[in-house]
This record gives structure tokens, sequence and C-alpha cells, in this order.
């Protein structure tokens, strides 16, 4: 009887500690009041102890300390994927770590209009990916990167076609220049080159041509009317500078809707002034904060299409 009845109260305090357990494993970990928040692990800081403390520090967990425990398999390797990860509110922390070792991460939203050179790519790139824009460039300007798609540094650019891919945030440069090469074929049909041979041209002659009638038919745009910079006067209307001047990263024409650009021109002593509407209708804005094609906003009067 005796025996009977210390089993049951075993039985008992088995079954709370495994609800214990399960409170600790399953409740909500998540410390901020949005809806969700954009976490983004680099590939070169997947230490699960450095993950634990940036998910708390950032305000993103209450605590971490399952990510720190479990994220390491029984021969220590780690086991966290990089990526950018889109933890939503009331997540609990087995829930978190699950998508940090599974690599469930979200899709970044790239999107092509224009880029004149491979210097602005590769800029756009460094801004939406992991990849470094300089590594981008020197990928389009290295012959035998190049020459693993069928091109050269001259015809790299060809291999850019417009559109909205969706790609993973730790996409390195010769993974998104893989992706381009696909898209590129992809477009590139049987129909479309037999419409380019009736017409004399090969697929870069029609690239280049449409490059040309594109920039021809672009007018003065975009550009502030007068800036200072660091106790200069620009007059950008007139004569825009390399972005260099202004502390970017490049000797290509300034982009005055690039997100770093405009942030500089806030810092004090700096100042733009724009035209009222500062777009012209052939405007392709890089950096909009809304998709395409989007209604009118303080930063578009007219709205977009869908090229923006």
């Amino acid at each position: 009887m005796k025996k009977a009845k210390k089993l049951r109260w075993l039985a008992v305090g088995c079954m709370l500690l495994a609800g214990l357990l399960m409170l600790l494993v399953f409740r909500p970990a998540t410390s901020f009041d949005e809806d969700s928040r954009i976490f983004l692990l680099h590939s070169d800081s997947t230490s699960p102890a450095y993950v634990a403390d940036r998910l708390i520090s950032e305000g993103i967990l209450a605590k971490a300390g399952m990510v720190a425990s479990v994220a390491t398999d029984a021969s220590g390797s780690r086991r966290l994927k990089p990526g950018r990860y889109r933890i939503k509110k009331g997540m609990s922390q087995l829930r978190v770590l699950e998508m940090l070792i599974k690599g469930k991460q979200e899709p970044v939203r790239f999107v092509i209009n224009k880029f004149r050179t491979k210097e602005d790519f590769a800029k756009y790139a460094g801004r939406m990916l992991e990849c470094d824009s300089a590594k981008v460039a020197n990928f389009l300007m290295s012959m035998d990167s190049m020459r693993r798609f069928g091109q050269d540094t001259v015809t790299a650019m060809s291999l850019i076609i417009p559109n909205t891919y969706e790609l993973y945030w730790n996409t390195d440069a010769a993974g998104l220049i893989r992706r381009m090469s696909l898209e590129h074929d992809r477009f590139w049909t049987d129909e479309r080159k037999d419409k380019a041979r009736r017409l004399g041209l090969t697929p870069l002659e029609v690239y280049t041509m449409a490059s040309i009638i594109e920039e021809e038919s672009t007018k003065k745009k975009d550009k502030p009317l007068i800036a200072s910079y660091q106790g200069k006067l620009y007059f950008p209307i007139v004569k825009n500078p390399p972005e260099t001047v202004f502390g970017g990263d490049f000797e290509t024409p300034t982009d005055y809707f690039d997100p770093f650009i405009r942030q500089q021109f806030k810092q004090p002593g700096n100042w733009a002034i724009y035209p009222l509407n500062p777009h012209h209708h052939s405007t392709l804005n890089y950096f909009a904060k809304e998709p395409n094609p989007a209604p009118p906003s303080a930063d578009n009067w007219l709205g977009t299409d869908d090229r923006g």
C-alpha cells in the first residue's frame, strides 16, 4: 500500500516536472512590442554564446540560455546558420532556436530597375545583402569569374535583367551573379532570341541599344538645386559630383535617393535644397520604402508604377 502511494506521488512529481519543463521551453520569450523583428546572423559570427548575447542585448529575447547551450552539437560544432530571420512576437526560445538551426530565413526582395555601372549594382547589392559591395564589384571585374557564366568584364552587366527577385540575405557574390545568370538565360527564350535575330541583333546588342535609348531619354532630374557639404557649395543640377565627394565608396555620379547620401546631408552644417517634386516621370527609386507599384506618398507625390 505504501509502495503504491509512493509510486503515485512519484508520478505526480514527474508530471509536474514535465509541465514545468514544457512551460520553460514553449512559453513566449520575446521582449519587444512590435509584431516582429528582423535578426541578421552574419556568417563569421555564429558562435552560440555570442548569438545568445545579441538576441538579449538587441531586445529580441528576454532570455536565450537555450540558444547558448543547445546550439552546439555533441562534437562541439556550431549549428546556427547565418541569414536574415524574422522573429515574431510571442515566439518561444525553442522556435527561435529551431529557426536558426534549420536556416529558416526570410528572403530579401532584391529589386532591379536600372543600374548604369557595375559599381552602382555592387553598391546596391552590398546594402541589401550580407556580401560586401567591393567583393561584388571585384567579381564583376574579374575575367576568370565572369568566364564561368559565358561573359567577360565588358558584357557582365548584360546579365542584370530588371525584375524583382527573392534572394537569401547571406548570398555571396558568386551566388548573386549565378542567380542573375540563370534569370538572364530564362529571359532569353528561343522566341526572344528569334525576334532579335530577325532584327539582325544579338541579345547583347539588344541590351546595348536599349541602354543607349534609355540614357538618351533621361533628363536632368532627382538632383538638388544647390547643396552645401563640409562648408563647400555644389550645384548638382548643373554638374553632379561623384559620391566620393560626399563620403561614398565609388567614383560614380551621386544618387541623391541613396539613404547614406541623404544621411550625410542631415549632418550638422550640411544641407541640400531639392525641387518641390524631386521625381522626374522616368525616375527609378532603388531605395523606395514601399513595394512597387505604390500609391502617392510624401516621398513620391504621384505614386509609382510597377518599376518604381
